[in-house]
């Protein structure tokens, strides 16, 4: 299917919105298999994970929509780097990270759903509520203290 109009906008404070039904919906990108394919086969789902729309490759997309796409998809990919945790509390329906990272301490949040995920390296990521993504080094990077805070969440 090809798409003949633009159906993508960022609003003032930078969240990736889909026009449907006569509304702008704020709305995120999940990848399906192969992720070989960075831009094809691309999920558009609101916060709660209902999909709006589903497509196979970008070039797909009006060439304003494919570049915007392209650019979010390149800012997401953006990775902060945490050098330690400083706390991890849980609250309702949210879980907030206070974490040191190169550029200072920083405070994000996730769903309590959601949990590190453990990659091949022995580093965890873990993407926050505005899609950022953090990766946590390996337990044995951490300090005792730190290890204790995050163990809970990844053994």
């Amino acid at each position: 299917m090809t798409y003949s109009e633009n159906l993508f906008k960022f609003n003032n404070s930078g969240q990736l919105q889909l026009f449907h039904k006569e509304e702008w919906i704020n709305i995120r990108i999940t990848r399906c298999f192969p992720w070989t394919k960075p831009r094809e086969f691309l999920s558009f789902h609101d916060e709660e994970g209902l999909e709006y729309l589903f497509v196979g490759d970008i070039s797909e997309l009006t060439a304003r929509d494919s570049k915007m796409i392209t650019e979010y998809l390149d800012r997401i990919e953006f990775t902060i780097k945490v050098v330690g945790i400083n706390s991890i509390d849980e609250d309702v329906e949210l879980r907030r990270y206070d974490v040191r990272t190169a550029s200072g301490d920083r405070v994000f949040y996730t769903n309590l759903e959601d949990w590190p995920e453990k990659k091949g390296n022995g580093k965890f990521v873990i993407q926050d509520l505005y899609g950022d993504f953090y990766e946590i080094p390996e337990l044995s990077r951490l300090e005792r203290n730190e290890r204790k805070i995050l163990s809970y969440l990844v053994e």
